[in-house]
């Protein structure tokens, strides 16, 4: 809704300044230039969830290109700091969290330059990582998905099929990151058996052949446990609103 307002406003009235033009058409997906900036951000997002699987599973050699990865997330988020209307709005907003969020990696690899080994800023910031998954709701904010267009209908169903892909693979990487190959625990030895010990866990079938070995590895899987009871309901529950508003609405027009 905000990206729409955001548009009509300016599409009404001439674009004078820098940061009009920046905020524009870092919200845009109408013109080419806004088009070309969605499609970046979104393979650079698809690139970042790659990143992290390969990191968390110890293939440190891709730290750099990860690195750059970061700094664009970075520079993303000081343009729509700097862009805002509102700075501290956007900031507090859930947006402006997950782009801080993405761009915490960046700032812990410089804090920790000074490590001896690449594998222990790694460790230190891996966790973070996991969460850049997020930055594709974005594309979720209005009916124009992936620049075409959908119903509200439709729009909720790919909203809860998101919720729960996002809630399994950043399930699936946190545990990886706690409890991986680069960790001296090593309950699971890659990213595939994460997601698989996930998916079983997230079902209720739980066949005990994998289990949390520490404390903040239990506590994490309790805390997404507890995610996914409430997040999938929620969106369950607004798409069977929306379909019995539909049919009601449906009814009426058979009426008249």
């Amino acid at each position: 809704r905000g990206r729409e307002a955001r548009r009509t406003t300016s599409s009404n009235t001439e674009l004078r300044t820098p940061k009009e033009i920046v905020r524009y058409y870092l919200d845009d997906s109408t013109s080419w230039v806004g088009i070309l900036i969605d499609i970046f951000l979104l393979l650079l997002n698809l690139l970042a969830c790659v990143m992290f699987v390969l990191l968390v599973e110890g293939d440190f050699e891709l730290f750099v290109l990860d690195l750059v990865i970061g700094i664009l997330f970075l520079i993303e988020y000081i343009l729509r700091v700097w862009s805002a209307e509102y700075p501290w709005k956007y900031i507090l907003s859930w947006y402006g969290i997950i782009d801080l969020v993405s761009t915490l990696p960046v700032f812990a690899s410089i804090i920790f330059r000074s490590a001896d080994d690449e594998a222990d800023v790694l460790r230190a910031v891996q966790v973070f990582r996991v969460f850049r998954v997020l930055r594709f709701a974005r594309f979720l904010d209005s009916e124009e998905f992936f620049f075409g267009s959908l119903d509200r209908l439709m729009l909720q169903q790919v909203r809860l099929v998101f919720t729960v892909l996002c809630l399994i693979f950043c399930a699936a990487g946190t545990f990886t990151a706690l409890e991986g190959p680069v960790t001296a625990v090593h309950t699971v030895d890659s990213f595939g058996e994460a997601l698989y010990f996930i998916v079983i866990t997230f079902s209720t079938v739980g066949y005990g052949d994998i289990t949390p070995e520490t404390t903040a590895g239990r506590y994490a899987i309790m805390i997404f446990i507890l995610c996914t009871m409430v997040f999938v309901p929620s969106s369950v529950g607004e798409l069977i609103r929306m379909k019995r508003e539909r049919k009601q609405i449906k009814a009426v027009s058979k009426a008249r």
